[in-house]
C-alpha cells in the first residue's frame, strides 16, 4: 500500500534504497574506528577510586558501576559488531541491537563522557535497527560471468586477432546491457524504511537547535567566535582574505556569527524533507538513466583516467610545481578527459524535481562547508563533523550518483558463482577456528585489561558462528561471511590499538591518576607499561624512577 497523506509520505514514503543501504555501512565503519581511537585513552577513569556518577540517576541503581576492564570490553565489542554489521551482505539486527546498547550503555554509565554528539550517534543507532535488511544483490542484480565467444580455430593463447578483439569488445558491452537489464527495481531502486525518515528528523532537530542556540548576541556578535579562534589566530588564511577585501575583524567576525544561524536553518530544511525528496520511481527515469550508465560503461576507461590516474599526477606535480598550478592543471585535464557522457549523467534529472532538490543541494554545500569549517579551526569535537559529512554526502547527494558509485564497488560481490559452501562445507569450522585463534591472538598482543576477556567471547562466537554454517546449510553462506567478518575485524583491531598511541595514553593516564591517589605501585606498574608503548622522546623513564624511590622511602 503507497502512503496516501504527507505524514505516510514524511515517515514512510518511498526513499532511494542505496542511502540507507550506505548510510548504515559508512557510518558503523566510522563508529569502530572512532571509538577505538578516541575512547580508549581515557578508560583507565572508569571506576577509579570506587566512584562514578552515571548520565541518568536511575542507571546508578540499575547497572553495576563500570570499571576500566568492563568499559575496554565494550569498545572491543561495539568495534569488532560494527564492523562485522557493516560487512555482512544482510546486516543481522540482533547484532545491530547489541551495537546499539553497548555503545549507549557506554557514554550514559559515567559523566566521565561529556561530548553532546554521543547521543545523536546513539539515536542514530536507534534508528538503523529499524532499517531494511539489504543486499546489494537485491539493489543492483547480479553480475553474471558471460562466456566470450570465440571465433572459429582461435588459440586460447597467443596474440589476440582483430576478430577476437572486437568479439571481446562485443561480449563486454551486451555484459554490461545484461547487467542493467537485470536490475529487478530499476537503476535506482526505493525502498520503504521508517527508519530512515527516524534518522534524517533527528538530524534536522539537532540543526534546528544549533540554529536557535546560535542566535544569542554573544554568538551573532561574533564575540564566541573570537574566543574559539583565539581572535583570528587559527584562521589566518580566513582573516588575510579579508584584510585583503578591506574589511575589518569586527566586521568579518559579525558576518561568521550571522552567517551560521542561515547554515543552520539551512541544513535543518535540507534534513527534514530529505525522507520525502526521492519519490517514485517513474518509467521515464528508469529508462533516462538505464540509456546513461550504458554509455558510462562504454567510456569507462575515460572516467578512470579522469577520476584515479589525473589526480595522482597532479598530487605529484603539486610538489614540484606548487599547489595553485597544480590544482590548475587538475581542473584543466579532468574537464578535457571526462566524456559527456559522465556529465549528462551527473546532471540528470531524477526523483522529485524543482524545490527538493535546489534545498537538498543548499542544504549539502551548508553542510560540508560548515563541518569542514569545524575542522579547519580546530574544535575539540571528537569524530562529531566526519560523521556529519557521512551523514550530507548520502543522506542530500543525488542518489543516482550514489547508486552508479554502489554498482561499481559492489561489482566484484555481485558474481555468479557456485556457493562456496555447498563444494567444500568443513570451510565453515575451519574458518570458524582460524578466526578464534586470530581472535584469542589479537586480545592478547592489545594488552588492555578487558580486551582479551572480549576477544574470548568474540572467539567463541565465531567458532560457533562456523560450525553452524556446516550445520545449517540453508544459512551457511550468511554465517561464514560473518565468520570471515569476525576476522577482519580483529586484524584491525590488532592494527588500530597496536599502531597508534591509545595504548600509551591509557596507561600513562592511569599513572598519573594512581600517582595522585598516593597508590604508588599501580602507578609503577602503569608507567613501566606505558614506557613500552612510548612514542621516541616520550617514554617514563623519569615516572619510573620517582615511583620507585617513593615506594623504597615508604612515602604515604
Amino acid at each position: 500500500m503507497k502512503p496516501s497523506t504527507w505524514l505516510d509520505r514524511f515517515a514512510f514514503g518511498p526513499v532511494a534504497a542505496v542511502r540507507p543501504w550506505l548510510l548504515l555501512k559508512a557510518t558503523l565503519l566510522l563508529l569502530a574506528v572512532d571509538v577505538w581511537h578516541t575512547h580508549l585513552g581515557p578508560a583507565w577513569r572508569y571506576g577509579a577510586a570506587g566512584f562514578n556518577v552515571a548520565h541518568f540517576g536511575w542507571m546508578d541503581g540499575a547497572f553495576p558501576m563500570p570499571t576500566r576492564e568492563a568499559y575496554v570490553a565494550m569498545l572491543v565489542g561495539v568495534g569488532v559488531g560494527a564492523i562485522v554489521t557493516a560487512l555482512m551482505a544482510r546486516p543481522p539486527r540482533p547484532l545491530l541491537v547489541l551495537v546499539t546498547f553497548l555503545y549507549t550503555w557506554g557514554w550514559s554509565c559515567s559523566m566521565h563522557d561529556s561530548y553532546q554528539h554521543h547521543y545523536l550517534i546513539s539515536l542514530i543507532l536507534f534508528g538503523f535497527c529499524f532499517f531494511p535488511r539489504l543486499d546489494s544483490t537485491q539493489l543492483f542484480g547480479t553480475v553474471g560471468e558471460a562466456p566470450v565467444a570465440r571465433p572459429e580455430g582461435e588459440r586460447p593463447r597467443g596474440k589476440k586477432t582483430g576478430a577476437q578483439v572486437a568479439a571481446k569488445a562485443s561480449t563486454s558491452s551486451v555484459a554490461g546491457s545484461a547487467v542493467l537489464a537485470a536490475l529487478p527495481h530499476g537503476v535506482v531502486p526505493r525502498v520503504y524504511s521508517v527508519g530512515y525518515a527516524m534518522v534524517t528528523s533527528v538530524v534536522a532537530i539537532v540543526y534546528a537547535f544549533t540554529a536557535i542556540s546560535k542566535s544569542e548576541v554573544e554568538w551573532r556578535d561574533g564575540d564566541a567566535l573570537r574566543n574559539i579562534t583565539r581572535d583570528g589566530t587559527v584562521i589566518p588564511d580566513v582573516m588575510s582574505l579579508a584584510h585583503a577585501v578591506g574589511m575589518s575583524d569586527e566586521t568579518l567576525f559579525w558576518l561568521m556569527g550571522h552567517s551560521v544561524i542561515g547554515v543552520q536553518i539551512a541544513c535543518a530544511l535540507g534534513y527534514l524533507l530529505a525522507s520525502a525528496r526521492d519519490g517514485e520511481s517513474t518509467a521515464e527515469e528508469r529508462t533516462l538513466l538505464r540509456g546513461q550508465l550504458e554509455a558510462l560503461h562504454a567510456d569507462r576507461v575515460r572516467i578512470t583516467i579522469a577520476l584515479v590516474v589525473i589526480p595522482i599526477a597532479c598530487l605529484v606535480a603539486g610538489r614540484i610545481v606548487g599547489v595553485l598550478p597544480a590544482l590548475v592543471l587538475f581542473v584543466v585535464a579532468t574537464g578535457v578527459a571526462l566524456p559527456r557522457s559522465f556529465h549528462r549523467f551527473c546532471f540528470a534529472p531524477f526523483g522529485r524535481p524543482g524545490g527538493q532538490a535546489i534545498l537538498a543541494a543548499i542544504a549539502l554545500l551548508n553542510a560540508l562547508s560548515f563541518h569542514i569549517g569545524a575542522e579547519y579551526i580546530g574544535l575539540q569535537i571528537g569524530w562529531f563533523s566526519y560523521y556529519m559529512l557521512v551523514l550530507a554526502l548520502i543522506a542530500l547527494t543525488p542518489a543516482h550518483w550514489l547508486s552508479a558509485l554502489a554498482m561499481a564497488l559492489t561489482a566484484p560481490f555481485r558474481r555468479v558463482r557456485a556457493p562456496f559452501l555447498s563444494r567444500w562445507p568443513i570451510s565453515g569450522p575451519v574458518l570458524g577456528i582460524v578466526a578464534a585463534i586470530v581472535a584469542v591472538a589479537s586480545g592478547s598482543a592489545v594488552d588492555i585489561p578487558g580486551a582479551y576477556q572480549c576477544s574470548i567471547l568474540i572467539a567463541l562466537a565465531s567458532f560457533a558462528a562456523g560450525l553452524s554454517a556446516m550445520v545449517r546449510p540453508d544459512l551457511g553462506a550468511e554465517r561464514t561471511r560473518g565468520v570471515i567478518a569476525a576476522l577482519v575485524a580483529m586484524l584491525v583491531l590488532y592494527a588500530s590499538f597496536t599502531m597508534g598511541g591509545e595504548r600509551y595514553d591509557y596507561y600513562r593516564f592511569a599513572g598519573g591518576d594512581f600517582r595522585r591517589r598516593h597508590e604508588y605501585p599501580a602507578a609503577l606498574e602503569a608507567y613501566r607499561e606505558a614506557d613500552r608503548y612510548a612514542p621516541e622522546g616520550e617514554g617514563r623513564a623519569a615516572q619510573i624512577h620517582q615511583m620507585e624511590q617513593l615506594i623504597e622511602s615508604g612515602a604515604p
